[in-house]
């Protein structure tokens, strides 16, 4: 009875870590994969970004300090960019999604696990799929549909706006996502905003493995095997 009371003290334990991680799930590997097994992630940042720095460098640091501050995104092993725009540089160099240059690329998803866009020209064609509104934390930024404190300094086809990051422009305003209709908006301009970030390619080569289950979940599966094995019915002598 003792060992029986231990795994389910620890089957309880489990339930109510997953019930406490759940309202910060993120989902790094899409189901199903997408053909050819390759794909990108998309985040809203949880905190805000110096939207006056004019260096790209400075907001890809930023969206790859956020990420990698996550256990789950940081075993990823890829890079992150911002999905962003300065005075010379454009997002879709930045992000190297440049239909021009990097040609059809792979699927995009956000953190929810939603299709963001099929390809790269899809990225920078004036919509998206699904907006991405997850942050790297697991928090649904903007359930009412409000982007526009989101700064990307980018028109719709990825190239810089004129309201770019860290530019000087009038009416004290800023290039800002607008939903689905992505890149088309602009809003009221302060010294930090909330910033997209984008990952390298993640997959099988190139860019990586596909990432191991969590090992929360196999922790789980674990406990459980041993609660089945624990409780099998004794022999009768």
């Amino acid at each position: 009875m003792r060992n029986g009371s231990i795994i389910l003290a620890l089957l309880a334990a489990l339930v109510v870590a997953l019930g406490t991680s759940a309202q910060a799930a993120i989902i790094t590997v899409p189901d199903p994969l997408p053909a050819g097994g390759q794909y990108r992630l998309a985040f809203v940042t949880n905190s805000k970004a110096n939207i006056k720095t004019i260096l790209m460098s400075d907001y890809n640091t930023f969206v790859t300090d956020a990420a990698e501050a996550v256990s789950e995104l940081d075993a990823l092993g890829t890079t992150w960019t911002c999905i962003g725009s300065v005075p010379g540089t454009n997002a879709k160099t930045n992000t190297q999604t440049d239909p021009d240059v990097h040609g059809t690329g792979v699927p995009i998803y956000n953190l929810a696990g939603l299709l963001v866009s099929a390809d790269y020209p899809n990225l920078w064609d004036g919509a998206i799929d699904n907006p991405i509104n997850m942050t790297e934390l697991g928090n649904n930024y903007y359930p009412g549909g409000d982007t526009y404190r989101v700064a990307t300094g980018t028109n719709g086809n990825g190239t810089t706006h004129a309201k770019s990051l860290g530019g000087t422009y009038s009416n004290g305003q800023v290039a800002c996502a607008n939903g689905s209709n992505w890149l088309v908006g602009w809003g009221t301009y302060d010294s930090t905003r909330y910033v997209y970030g984008m990952s390298g390619i993640i997959g099988s080569s190139p860019g990586g493995a596909i990432p191991e289950p969590s090992s929360l979940v196999v922790f789980g599966v674990g406990l459980l095997s041993l609660a089945v094995f624990t409780r099998r019915p004794r022999r009768r002598r």
